[in-house]
């Protein structure tokens, strides 16, 4: 059964038309929108998604919805639960009725007349169909012409189709083996599981792990990760649910839900044109493509670095299933980085503040993180924003053969995030890139080309906006854009360095003065548990080192060793105003917790309000206030440091903070900063900062020798209103283009609608097309325009330049 639709043609309906969110990439529904009567269940089969409704059946194809009620056919308007066979039939349970569909007839089944089920209205109904026979709660077992009962002897759990194309029922300590509507075998197992299987194998979760079932017995093949709900697709890929994790393979997390969706996942749905659907607790779903590349965070490896870019513009950990940082040879040095912003708003002289201590990326809690991923945007429910990795050598291969028939551009050349989506709220333009063509708008088939810098590159784009629907306060309106970039092969300072450079774009309408770049790092240097902190004020420069000679492994984080290395920080566009450092812990010294705590650490405050002093730990040791923490010399003992005061080694956090200056609605700001891993030359920890300071001076000489281009931001931006994957990857031309009055369209299928948009979003021409018809476009203004063509299962998106 391809599609539902063609088999139910002489069924009186009514049909929803919406357009798609993201042609080829993660669509979001919203049954608010489609289904004004919510939906009970989810079915796939072929091409359609059946949806169970209070007020009848809708299958959706493609972008079409149609709604099946009692009035065409059924027995009652309220479906329970429905599931589909590919032999073309449809069952439908209702909470009084069975309708049953095959052959363009309907069957009427009356529930204490044909059979007796025990049914709440409320109830989630498990509903299958295998091998000819429909399933329902593995009580009653119906093919059109038979319905029986099979209930065992016991409650049934589950049922999943095992190897050798078998069906089981799962009942307490009891496989049960069904085939043909009947119980044919059971097999005596421990324990009980969620299970999934589609005919070649099944998987099961139990303590919190997967396992894998051969037919006999079980075997783990996951991590220890808690996952509650497993579905295995017709590719025999294995597809999961952990907390708010979207996961494809055993251990490979791939996607985390969007604050747009504001509850967790609910399950794994069906599978149906080739895309899997995953239901939410708030009646939402998000339908993904089998293919679909999943690669949210990069990992920059630059010689024995690994640095990990996450999409919300942090670095290191978050809450996904690795639990890789910013690591040296593997070894973690910074356990997350994370931006801290702060601004007085000009008239209203009202504080605001957009810090996160650590990613929302992967959050598993239910409280929301103020950064996401994206730029900033009115709607945010379209796709996956996420880091996106290049390096000059893919460049250099591109300059060289883009127009080569052989050559497969980089996939993150081809969708380089160039472009936003006014109509979305999007600006025009976002990342920048070389115009090697010269017509304002990416053209990487043309030998555009993103702008990077080093050898090799990651970029993200992230925001403060969406965030401000869930938090009892307004956003500051700012868009991020951040490249990490880095050397291999040049010398020892850089070759354990890293660059972070910071564009902040003010989308909002406040002006703020005193507004303050800060960047929070999380230190983890080898064993997190015995790191001191300290800053050089002459230098700019805020660091951690180790609090004894030996960095010993710590549970699962291994240690650097004998002479351990230092990291630090140094600012190369500010300079650092103030470092501040606190405790892993609650109190007035500890984890900020308020806007107004996040504040006073960007200004040398305590979160009481107490101003930083020197000597001790900090808070009123004497009456001489500074805005650097343990600003004194490890290595020559001198000035106040942790050593001098006798603090105990451990876990160690801290902030440094730009200069202020004004800010207002539409600027832009650069900021940028390099982070370094000194190798220790000497025999004591605390030698690693002489190390560190001399790679200091080297960086920053070396930074101020460079002569970078500015970045490009002269952009026309013709993806307006459309998305961008659908206009990359057309399969209908037209030309010629450029054109001055005429063009022809090549590559329809079937006549389409067209629309001609001008890059505001305005309609400018709408028709009727057929394939190598010629259109008059000589009324319309010189410039770049978007031809959008419509078909019944064809959709294409076109640029059109009129010179």
């Amino acid at each position: 059964m391809k599609h539902l639709l063609r088999s139910l043609l002489l069924i009186s309906f009514y049909f929803l038309f919406f357009d798609a969110n993201a042609q080829g990439g993660w669509e979001f529904d919203n049954d608010s929108n489609q289904l004004p009567y919510g939906y009970r269940d989810l079915f796939g089969v072929g091409d359609s998604l059946l949806i169970a409704t209070n007020a009848g059946l809708v299958i959706k194809e493609g972008n079409n919805f149609t709604t099946i009620n009692q009035s065409a056919g059924l027995a009652e308007d309220t479906v329970i639960a429905v599931a589909g066979g590919d032999n073309g039939a449809i069952l439908c349970l209702h909470p009084n009725h069975i309708t049953y569909y095959s052959n363009s007839t309907f069957i009427t089944y009356t529930n204490g007349v044909d059979y007796n089920l025990s049914l709440s209205v409320y109830e989630e109904v498990e509903l299958i169909f295998h091998n000819g026979w429909f399933y329902l709660k593995n009580e009653l077992a119906l093919n059109g012409n038979i319905i029986h009962s099979i209930q065992p002897y016991q409650s049934v759990s589950y049922s999943f189709n095992g190897p050798n194309n078998t069906l089981y029922f799962i009942a307490n300590t009891k496989y049960y083996e069904v085939a043909n509507g009947d119980i044919v075998d059971s097999l005596l197992v421990s324990g009980n599981y969620t299970i999934v299987g589609n005919g070649q194998t099944a998987y099961g979760i139990k303590n919190d792990s997967i396992y894998e079932f051969n037919g006999s017995s079980w075997t783990a093949v996951a991590d220890n990760k808690w996952h509650s709900d497993i579905y295995l697709d017709s590719e025999g890929e294995l597809w999961s649910v952990s907390g708010n994790h979207i996961i494809r393979g055993v251990t490979n997390q791939e996607y985390s839900t969007p604050y747009t969706y504001n509850q967790l996942p609910n399950e794994i749905s069906t599978e149906y044109a080739n895309k899997i659907v995953v239901s939410f607790y708030d009646t939402r779903w998000v339908e993904v493509p089998l293919w679909i590349p999943f690669n949210g965070v990069e990992i920059l490896e630059l010689g024995d670095l690994q640095v990990k870019v996450n999409p919300d513009g942090s670095l290191g950990k978050n809450a996904d299933m690795t639990n890789q940082t910013v690591n040296f040879d593997g070894v973690g040095f910074i356990f997350s980085g994370q931006t801290w912003l702060s601004g007085v708003e000009t008239s209203s002289q009202d504080t605001f503040v957009s810090a996160d201590r650590y990613s929302g990326y992967y959050n598993d809690e239910d409280d929301h993180y103020r950064f996401s991923s994206g730029p900033y945007a009115d709607v945010f429910n379209y796709r996956n924003y996420k880091t996106y990795q290049v390096t000059a050598q893919e460049i250099q291969n591109h300059i060289t053969n883009y127009n080569s028939t052989n050559y497969t551009m980089p996939a993150d050349i081809q969708y380089w995030p160039a472009h936003g989506n006014p109509a979305r709220g999007e600006a025009i333009c976002l990342a920048p890139f070389v115009d090697a063509d010269g017509d304002g708008d990416y053209h990487p088939e043309n030998g555009d080309y993103p702008q990077i810098r080093g050898d090799k590159a990651a970029y993200t784009i992230f925001n403060d906006k969406y965030t401000e629907n869930y938090l009892n306060q307004p956003s500051m309106g700012i868009e991020g854009h951040m490249m990490v970039y880095g050397y291999e092969n040049t010398n020892s300072s850089l070759d354990n360095t890293f660059f972070v450079n910071y564009r902040f774009v003010n989308r909002g309408n406040n002006n703020y003065e005193n507004f303050k770049i800060g960047e929070f790092i999380d230190f983890d240097l080898g064993n997190p548990y015995d790191d001191y902190v300290g800053c050089d004020t002459t230098l700019n420069l805020y660091y951690a080192y180790n609090g004894d000679d030996i960095d010993e492994d710590n549970g699962g984080s291994p240690g650097f060793g004998v002479n351990p290395p230092a990291v630090g920080i140094v600012y190369l566009s500010d300079t650092l105003s103030s470092f501040m450092y606190f405790n892993n812990a609650l109190g007035t010294l500890g984890d900020p917790e308020t806007n107004a705590d996040y504040y006073n650490y960007m200004n040398g405050y305590w979160k009481d309000g107490t101003h930083l002093t020197v000597g001790g730990n900090g808070y009123d040791s004497t009456t001489v206030q500074t805005n650097y923490m343990f600003s004194g010399d490890p290595v020559t003992q001198t000035g106040w440091t942790e050593a001098s005061v006798g603090n105990t080694p451990y876990d160690r956090r801290g902030v440094g903070t730009g200069e202020a200056r004004n800010f207002n609605a539409g600027d832009t700001i650069e900021f940028e900063f390099a982070i370094m891993l000194a190798e220790n030359t000497s025999t004591t920890a605390a030698g690693a900062i002489t190390d560190l300071r001399n790679q200091t001076s080297d960086v920053v000489q070396w930074y101020n020798n460079q002569s970078f281009d500015p970045w490009y931001s002269g952009c026309v931006g013709a993806t307006v209103g459309i998305e961008e994957e659908a206009v990359n990857n057309s399969t209908v031309t037209l030309y010629p283009n450029p054109t001055q009055s005429t063009f022809t369209i090549s590559g329809l299928e079937e006549q389409a609608q067209m629309r001609v948009y001008a890059l505001d979003g305005s309609l400018m021409l709408q028709e009727k097309v057929s394939n190598r018809q010629s259109v008059d476009v000589s009324q319309l203004a010189k410039g770049i325009y978007i031809i959008q063509l419509l078909g019944n299962d064809q959709q294409e998106n076109l640029r059109l330049v009129i010179q």
